[in-house]
């Protein structure tokens, strides 16, 4: 668009075909040519595992003095 151009709308079109997850963040390239999305895994993986380790600077610092 340019300065004084009066925007018009047409009727939207489909971007893309593969699963992706609905309400999640996206990002636009910087040249503008390419979005970042998170796609929907093709599978579960099995056993999935997340440890989640809270307060672990004082225990490293535990360790630590453990250690001298």
């Amino acid at each position: 668009m340019t300065q004084g151009e009066a925007f018009t709308a047409s009727r939207p079109t489909k971007l893309f075909t593969a699963s992706y997850l609905r309400n999640a963040p996206w990002e636009v390239s910087a040249d503008g040519r390419r979005f970042l999305v998170l796609k929907q895994a093709e599978s579960s993986p099995v056993n999935a595992q997340l440890n989640v380790v809270t307060n672990w600077v004082a225990d490293l610092q535990r360790v630590a003095r453990a250690a001298k």
